[in-house]
């Protein structure tokens, strides 16, 4: 399956079983994905509510950066595309959405794409040029 999402790469999910996360981690390693962040302390993850309230990307992104700078802070910065891809009623799903925001991103930023991810539909995430795949489904 990891093949399957070349060229984005599949991570490990943070809600793993509670005093198994190691094991978790390390079960996808074996199976050729990539440990990502032990928890929320390791990294600034930017998702939608962080945006809504910013009122755009741009803004939130810019108070971000200002936050980091005041504080001599220098932090792995990831904007979490949750939601973007939409089922259909066939067990197909529609990734147009998502496509368009990783392309306004331009590779300025890593993306992850969550929520919706299976077995049937990786594939088709993997080739909307993200940079990672997470879901409990995987």
């Amino acid at each position: 399956m990891v093949d399957a999402t070349h060229p984005a790469l599949i991570l490990e999910t943070r809600k793993t079983a509670p005093g198994l996360r190691l094991v978790d981690k390390w079960v996808l390693l074996i199976g050729g994905g990539r440990n990502h962040i032990m928890g929320l302390f390791d990294m600034v993850l930017v998702r939608e509510n962080h945006i809504s309230i910013a009122r755009d990307v741009t803004n939130a992104l810019k108070s971000l950066d200002s936050y980091l700078e005041k504080r001599n802070l220098r932090m792995e910065v990831e904007i979490m595309l949750d939601n973007m891809i939409v089922p259909l009623d066939n067990g197909d799903v529609d990734v147009s959405m998502f496509k368009e925001a990783v392309e306004l991103i331009k590779g300025k930023f890593e993306t992850e794409a969550s929520g919706n991810v299976t077995l049937e539909t990786v594939h088709k995430i993997g080739q909307t040029g993200v940079t990672y795949i997470s879901g409990l489904a995987i």
